[in-house]
């Protein structure tokens, strides 16, 4: 990281990381800033304030045309703390879109056959049953405490992930056939101890294949439920939108406008009309014998209370496809 306080790099990051509690997304963060920043040494440009759309669509067509052949989704690394830094929404980036067929995270079975033998070891039972049940990331189990295990609003059970992807604080809902299980494992433990010992967590076990899993199972649940109880989309819809407002409260203290955009947005995703794949998504869905069409509001629902996420293009195309 330049020490020049006011590089171009340095300017770019400090923008960028604001708020950002977690080290993974913070190292991303800066490498693409200095990344971008070099790039743009070579344009005759050293100051953010000459960093605008116009010159960030130009870094996009440059990642593209760049003999390494960057995927999709590495080109969107590198372009959202830019995006973020200069105040740009991404979607107004023309870049190359991320399909469900160029993902590789956690699909690789075939390649794992230590872990999917792991998988039936006794060993690992408590481990596959709480994944299955809550659905979180490898590094969020290995820090669960008893405590962790908690009755909130509307009598819902949640899982409290304390620090998860980027440092944020969640909640990640329980289904109520779950809840029995869950609870027993937590209870087992004593209070202030890690749910899972180092031993149980040394292993090769596909867990993102089980979140997959997981985030599957709570759409059918929202869905049967939005179809079949008058006024449970709406009292859903705005519960969602509470949930977004509490986590979004940071970027409306930093900037109102911005957070007015992103809530527009996200309300709008949760519209009546169906959400229907497209193109390779299309492709793949019916190769996988899965559907092509889904209800919107039950996949946000997914994407806030089982994924912690606010978008429904990450939900269907890196979770439900």
């Amino acid at each position: 990281m330049s020490r020049n306080k006011n590089s171009l790099q340095f300017e770019l990051f400090k923008r960028a990381s604001e708020g950002l509690k977690g080290n993974t997304t913070r190292k991303q963060y800066k490498y693409a800033c200095k990344k971008f920043a070099s790039w743009c040494k070579e344009q005759g440009i050293k100051q953010i304030e000459k960093v605008d759309k116009d010159l960030i669509q130009k870094y996009s067509n440059h990642l593209q045309e760049d003999p390494f052949k960057f995927s999709a989704g590495t080109i969107h690394t590198y372009l959202a703390p830019i995006c973020k830094a200069c105040g740009v929404n991404m979607r107004d980036i023309n870049k190359p879109r991320r399909k469900s067929n160029t993902i590789t995270k956690g699909r690789q079975e075939a390649e794992n056959p230590y872990g999917k033998l792991q998988e039936t070891s006794p060993e690992f039972k408590r481990l596959i049953t709480l994944q299955k049940a809550v659905g979180i990331r490898r590094n969020e189990l290995e820090n669960l405490k008893r405590e962790d295990f908690i009755k909130r609003e509307y009598g819902i059970y949640y899982v409290h992930v304390r620090k998860g992807k980027g440092g944020k604080e969640t909640f990640q809902m329980i289904l109520p056939k779950d809840v029995p299980i869950v609870k027993n494992i937590f209870e087992e433990v004593p209070t202030g101890h890690n749910v899972f010992s180092k031993d149980e967590m040394n292993n090769k076990i596909n867990l993102h294949a089980l979140r997959r899993e997981h985030a599957n199972d709570v759409y059918q649940f929202f869905e049967n439920i939005i179809l079949t109880v008058n006024g449970f989309a709406r009292s859903l819809r705005e519960r969602l939108i509470k949930m977004f407002e509490r986590g979004n409260y940071d970027l409306y203290k930093a900037n109102p406008q911005k957070y007015e955009a992103k809530l527009k947005r996200f309300i709008d995703d949760m519209n009546d009309t169906p959400y229907e794949l497209r193109g390779e998504n299309k492709k793949r869905a019916i190769q996988n014998g899965k559907p092509v069409i889904y209800n919107r509001l039950a996949i946000m629902a997914v994407s806030v209370l089982a994924l912690s996420h606010w978008r429904l293009d990450v939900t269907v195309v890196n979770y439900i496809v």
